[in-house]
């Protein structure tokens, strides 16, 4: 969160600077081919160009991910009786992620990356790259594997804290139940960031389905696309049976009004509908 806090604190409107952090990526990435000798000197190679573009956009979704989070949460802050300790706690558990997991996924990308280059050199394209290019290859792949895991990770930490958040609800109004949709949003659009990060750079390297370590691309495919729809559904089944439950609470106390309102021999012909009764 430090490098996200650098970033939209420098003057401008915040979007603007992430526009020209994505430009400046891509232009990065186009300059790391030419000093590779990947692409001759004043050619864009659109590999290199959509790579870079890609760590900006990731970047990006860090911001706007978590801006969500932010507006979500208050929007469903009328269901909680926390008090302001208690959701300001929420809020950082939805929106900060941990630095000592970050740093773990830094560590980890910084060991298996050039054990990848060296497992499989023809999927991972480093051969006939210049030390000058094959440096920045390693230093840019590092960044953009540690970006992917921590979305990854950030994005299962909140839907953990969706989960918990819901199961805080006390004030549950089904005639206004507007805010307790409002993570839906939220959980829905991080499964889409998940599986952007995750299959499209996969697709757009056709190369790594043709060489002998296939099933770990598919493996992490598959563990990818697992981790989008669970952030999606998961949360969100949690706040069903809370409304299910509502509403069958409603319904009971609807009905015992009315038995105690009816002649007694119509309240002892009408059927009971508690949530624990016999069919």
């Amino acid at each position: 969160n430090r490098l996200l806090d650098g970033i939209e604190r420098l003057p401008g409107p915040t979007w603007a600077v992430y526009l020209v952090l994505v430009v400046a990526l891509t232009g990065l990435a186009v300059l790391q081919s030419w000093v590779g000798d990947i692409a001759p000197v004043g050619t864009v190679d659109p590999i290199q160009a959509f790579w870079g573009f890609m760590t900006g956009l990731t970047l990006w979704l860090f911001h706007y991910l978590d801006g969500l989070a932010r507006s979500a949460l208050d929007a469903f802050r009328p269901a909680l009786t926390a008090t302001d300790a208690d959701f300001a706690r929420l809020r950082y558990e939805l929106t900060v992620v941990p630095a000592r997991p970050a740093s773990l996924v830094l560590l980890f990308n910084v060991v298996i990356t050039p054990i990848y280059y060296i497992a499989d050199p023809v999927a991972s394209d480093v051969v006939g790259l210049t030390p000058v290019g094959l440096t920045f290859r390693y230093i840019s792949e590092v960044f953009f594997g540690s970006l992917v895991f921590v979305l990854v990770y950030h994005s299962l930490r909140q839907m953990r804290a969706v989960a918990r958040t819901y199961a805080q609800a006390t004030r549950i109004d089904l005639f206004h139940p507007r805010p307790l949709y409002g993570f839906s949003v939220l959980t829905s659009r991080t499964g889409v960031a998940v599986l952007l990060v995750i299959v499209v750079p996969s697709l757009a390297t056709p190369a790594i389905f043709s060489t002998g370590a296939v099933w770990i691309w598919a493996s992490y495919l598959g563990a990818g696309i697992a981790a989008a729809v669970a952030v999606f559904v998961l949360p969100l089944r949690g706040m069903h049976s809370r409304l299910v439950a509502e509403k069958d609470r409603l319904q009971y106390a609807s009905e015992e009004r009315l038995k105690a309102s009816s002649p007694s021999w119509i309240a002892t012909w009408m059927p009971s509908t508690s949530p624990g009764a016999m069919p």
